[in-house]
């Protein structure tokens, strides 16, 4: 519970990261959030707590061929004109016209290629078997949640 409870908390503190002005935390889960207006000098600051604190716990960046990863720091993953969500672990975004989707338990890139459009990402929509290499067919089970234009 501990845990869990830390992370929300630094998902929290990461919101007051998105500016006040015509915010939207459009989602979010165990360790992200989707929004269309971050305040970039706010997230650097917010970075920067993070580091200094698990510098003071004994942490440090990993570094792999001369770039630091730092563990909890937030840090974009892309930008995308529309996003749509089912419900936690099930949403699709799109940029210029690529897809890209999380849906617990669909191969990302196989289950992209499921999907003609975005607006297909819809309740029942299947993930067939025979095109995600899975051995099962799935589907997505709640009904739309929201699409934001972003």
């Amino acid at each position: 519970v501990y845990v869990t409870s830390y992370a929300m908390l630094h998902l929290f503190e990461l919101s007051s990261c998105i500016d006040d002005v015509n915010h939207c935390w459009i989602y979010s889960d165990t360790d992200s959030i989707y929004s269309n207006n971050w305040n970039e000098d706010r997230v650097e600051l917010y970075n920067q707590h993070v580091k200094d604190e698990l510098i003071k716990a004994g942490y440090g960046a990993v570094v792999i061929n001369d770039k630091e990863y730092w563990l909890g720091i937030a840090e974009p993953d892309g930008e995308y004109e529309r996003f749509i969500t089912q419900g936690a672990k099930r949403y699709a975004v799109e940029n210029e016209g690529k897809i890209k989707i999380t849906v617990a338990g669909v191969p990302k890139k196989e289950g992209a290629a499921c999907l003609s459009r975005l607006e297909d990402f819809e309740e029942g929509f299947v993930f067939k078997g025979s095109r995600t290499g899975k051995s099962r067919t799935g589907r997505v089970l709640l009904s739309r949640a929201g699409m934001w234009n972003i």
